[in-house]
């Protein structure tokens, strides 16, 4: 049989046609992206996606609580992208490869419809991937994320050898989280990394990596970066008054990932993160959440006000600026946490 036989006895099964449309697709969808030719820096918008959906899930309305530059239909997509487990851009960027082949078979069947031959119905197809520009470059950050390394998933006997907290196998999650932000680790926060557990035997859902940059208390400033793995809480707390520093007042500012802080005011029903057991409900009075996404800044509503924050789906780096931190101005709700 030859080529153009082949062709045709193809062409006269539809589903074959579609099936090779559906290849096609994905070779539009990857080869370009692995091959680097659309990264060019950040052409996507995937971090506005991401901060739409997450204020969406939190129970927010685009255009009625926060501004939307897109159609009410693309407010949908943005959200379908958000339940599913790993990276955010990842889950996008697989709706967007899923558009693009429903496209493509689309486009062919509609022209199949109309009375196209199937061999130009079938180039009409193809040509329907022209359309698939957005999910190219929608797709910029599922590369990048691939090449800084996937979310991982931790267990507390990750962490714990014989009931002890291991301190440098949690540092080392942490540097993993950096490296896979491409956060840089210079010598002094790889020397200065602490990390805290408080003492529960809880670190993968209660627990927390820092570094005081600065903390001047003759001038009440402070300088605090806060990591946090995904879904992991700081305790429940509040800062007041000692004979080295007055009630401490800070803000938080999100430079990866993000975060949900909790703290005075209405409480937020249904509550759109799931909270650490060991902690819910007996040691967790603050029920007002709110969603913080790159780049936004949020401070503590009043001095002595009880708060906490917890990591999001892919974990978090947050810079803190305050007034003078005193570890002793320190009180946390649940009695039996420590430093």
């Amino acid at each position: 049989m030859t080529p153009g036989q082949l062709t045709r006895a193809a062409l006269a099964r539809p589903w074959v046609v579609a099936g090779g449309l559906a290849g096609l697709a994905a070779l539009v969808w990857l080869v370009p992206l692995q091959l680097g030719w659309y990264v060019r820096g950040n052409l996507g918008d995937v971090s506005l996606y991401r901060e739409a959906a997450g204020r969406m899930a939190s129970g927010e309305l685009p255009y009625r609580d926060f501004a939307l530059e897109y159609p009410p239909g693309a407010a949908g997509l943005f959200l379908a992208a958000w339940p599913w487990p790993g990276p955010y851009s990842v889950a996008f960027s697989g709706l967007m490869l899923a558009a693009l082949i429903v496209t493509a078979v689309a486009v062919f069947a509609t022209a199949r419809a109309l009375g196209f031959s199937d061999l130009r119905a079938a180039l009409a197809g193809a040509a329907g991937l022209a359309l698939g520009h957005e999910a190219l470059t929608s797709s910029v950050g599922a590369v990048d994320l691939k090449k800084k390394g996937k979310v991982m998933k931790y267990k507390n006997s990750d962490f714990y050898q014989n009931g002890v907290f291991q301190e440098e196998k949690a540092k080392q999650a942490y540097f993993d989280l950096m490296k896979r932000f491409n956060y840089p680790i210079p010598k002094p926060l790889r020397e200065g990394l602490w990390v805290l557990d408080f003492a529960l035997g809880d670190f993968v859902n209660v627990g927390m990596g820092g570094i005081f940059w600065w903390n001047n208390m003759e001038q009440s400033y402070f300088g605090h970066e806060i990591f946090l793995l995904p879904g992991q809480m700081i305790l429940e707390h509040s800062h007041v008054r000692t004979e080295k520093a007055k009630p401490k007042m800070e803000a938080w500012h999100v430079r990866h990932g993000m975060i949900h802080t909790l703290g005075d005011g209405e409480a937020t029903i249904p509550m759109p993160i799931k909270l650490p057991e060991s902690q819910w409900p007996k040691f967790i009075t603050c029920r007002n959440c709110q969603p913080l996404m790159p780049g936004e800044v949020r401070e503590l509503n009043r001095l002595l006000a009880k708060h906490f924050m917890i990591g999001g789906p892919e974990g978090a780096i947050v810079s803190e600026y305050a007034t003078a931190h005193d570890n002793d101005g320190l009180r946390f709700t649940n009695p039996k946490a420590k430093l």
